[in-house]
């Protein structure tokens, strides 16, 4: 495992989906690390632009790149790693966190939700993982960092669509990263529980072990640089996830369907 400063020094880190909630929080943390550059993504550029401006009126080392972008197009993603390879060569980490939520409703079910969630927060991470991986497995070196879900464990009341985006992107990089390491290029998933974003604030039942967004956002970081196979927290909050994704079918929707989720 390198020193903090070893990982950070002279990288080039693309963060996908920076503009709010655990992405923004995040650039706040990455900014101030020794990288080479940080290149902060998301569909709205008046947010990326806030944040870049907040981010160098501080002890920022890296340099601040915007480089806007729809998750969910192969070709806008394409387009926009052109962009940064011809300035700045290549991406060693590639951090995926885009993601969009909608709370999954039996009564009033619409497909369309659903493919929209699996096009932003799964395909749009192997778009950005092709674009990327190239380059990396030439050079033997490189970091793929995905944003997943403890939706993704196992399943939760009001999540069939959300949750299957997780889970299918858990799947995907958990696979994935066993043709990789060999090569040098680490995998890592990241399980956040409850964080309080934007996201979550439509959610209108209780949210247990419910985390402040700048928590997890240190915790991510920490985990990034020790190039963790797995990021998940709150510990608590996964180790009840697990355990009870350790029984029967029968008795784990009997235990689920009692936590009080309508």
């Amino acid at each position: 495992m390198s020193h903090k400063e070893d990982y950070f020094k002279d990288r080039v880190i693309w963060l996908i989906g920076a503009s709010t909630g655990i992405g923004n929080a995040l650039a706040h943390k990455l900014s101030i690390e020794p990288c080479k550059a940080l290149i902060l993504s998301a569909r709205n550029e008046n947010q990326l632009e806030d944040l870049k401006a907040e981010l160098e009126k501080y002890n920022t080392k890296a340099t601040i790149s915007v480089k806007t972008l729809d998750a969910s197009s192969q070709e806008s993603i394409i387009k926009r790693f052109s962009e940064i390879k011809e300035e700045l060569g290549s991406v060693d980490t590639l951090i995926y966190n885009a993601g969009i939520y909608t709370v999954s409703d039996y009564n009033n079910f619409k497909s369309s939700e659903y493919i929209q969630q699996m096009e932003v927060n799964f395909f749009g991470s192997l778009y950005a993982t092709e674009a990327v991986l190239p380059d990396m497995r030439i050079k033997k070196h490189g970091h793929l960092v995905v944003v997943s879900s403890v939706a993704g464990y196992r399943a939760l009341p009001r999540a069939f669509g959300y949750g299957s985006t997780k889970a299918a992107m858990t799947y995907f990089f958990d696979s994935l990263r066993l043709h990789l390491e060999d090569e040098g290029i680490q995998v890592t998933t990241v399980h956040p529980g409850f964080v309080k974003t934007r996201l979550t604030d439509k959610n209108d039942f209780q949210m247990p072990f419910l985390m402040e967004v700048d928590e997890a956002a240190e915790i991510m970081k920490e985990g990034i640089w020790k190039q963790k196979r797995d990021i998940a927290f709150p510990f608590i909050f996964v180790f009840i996830l697990k355990t009870l994704g350790l029984l029967p079918l029968f008795i784990y929707n009997s235990l689920i369907k009692k936590i009080g989720i309508k």
